[in-house]
């Protein structure tokens, strides 16, 4: 949520941001100055003007560019208002917001681009989208978990993979029972693979839902060779709690073979937590 703020005022205001955009006199950064003025107030525009402007970047042939306004949308949905001092039109916000709930079809498309960060970064934004900006409490539609799923099986990207995950796991306390078992189906097919990052956020998502099915799995990747895994692999069992401790002894055993110094007291704190 903090990326999506941070690249919104950076966007919008010329300013620092997460991610150091190209400098100003880069031919893509100028693509994105009209949206910029019109947030400023700076420049007038109608709202079918604002529209294909959006339109036309969501098919930039830059895909820095693509990703950028991706993420501005998010941005733009999640915040439903700005801080005063921002140099930004609370009119022009406003308006801004009103035209990007109107790009479903236009951000759904992202979801197939051909650049495997747009996709990643699409997931989000079409989630974000789906919930009016309230992705961060709402639950999944099953319509978009089942999508979520086919997308986790299917793309060759573990960054994509990764952000498949991250969103349809929010759902592991839905009321929906088909929700959860995508969401459940998703975690337990993570944790079979082998990208680091994926399985941080596959330990983060198990040690949430505590499946049983998945315990065993989390287990098995403490000797993943990638102490980030590791790492995340950790925390997930320790938010099994006293359910884990019949792993005591593995548990031990990869405290003991152990060579980062992170992972080593991530694990010794999943011990400490699970035996109380």
């Amino acid at each position: 949520m903090l990326s999506h703020w941070l690249l919104l005022v950076a966007w919008m205001t010329g300013q620092g941001g997460a991610v150091a955009p190209p400098p100003l006199t880069n031919p893509r950064v100028e693509r994105l100055r009209p949206l910029n003025e019109i947030m400023r107030g700076t420049r007038t525009a109608t709202d079918e003007e604002i529209r294909r402007l959006f339109v036309t970047l969501l098919k930039d042939s830059d895909p820095w560019v693509r990703r950028q306004i991706l993420e501005s949308a998010s941005g733009v949905l999640l915040f439903g208002s700005l801080p005063v001092g921002r140099g930004v039109s609370p009119e022009a916000f406003a308006r801004m917001r009103a035209v990007v709930l109107t790009l479903g079809p236009e951000l759904d498309a992202a979801l197939a681009d051909d650049d495997p960060d747009v996709r990643a970064k699409a997931i989000g934004t079409v989630w974000v989208h789906l919930t009016g900006g309230r992705s961060l409490t709402a639950d999944v539609p099953e319509a978009f978990a089942k999508r979520l799923a086919s997308i986790f099986a299917s793309d060759p990207s573990a960054s994509v993979r990764t952000a498949a995950l991250q969103a349809i796991t929010t759902a592991y306390r839905s009321e929906n029972a088909e929700v959860r078992r995508l969401s459940g189906q998703v975690v337990v097919a993570a944790l079979t693979q082998s990208d680091p990052y994926l399985l941080q956020a596959a330990g983060h998502a198990a040690g949430l839902a505590k499946l049983p099915e998945a315990l065993p799995l989390l287990i098995g990747q403490l000797k993943h060779p990638s102490f980030i895994a590791r790492t995340g692999i950790a925390q997930g069992i320790a938010g099994y709690g006293a359910l884990a401790r019949p792993y005591l002894a593995e548990l031990q055993a990869a405290l003991e073979a152990e060579t980062d110094d992170i992972a080593r007291k991530t694990i010794a704190g999943t011990i400490s937590v699970i035996s109380r």
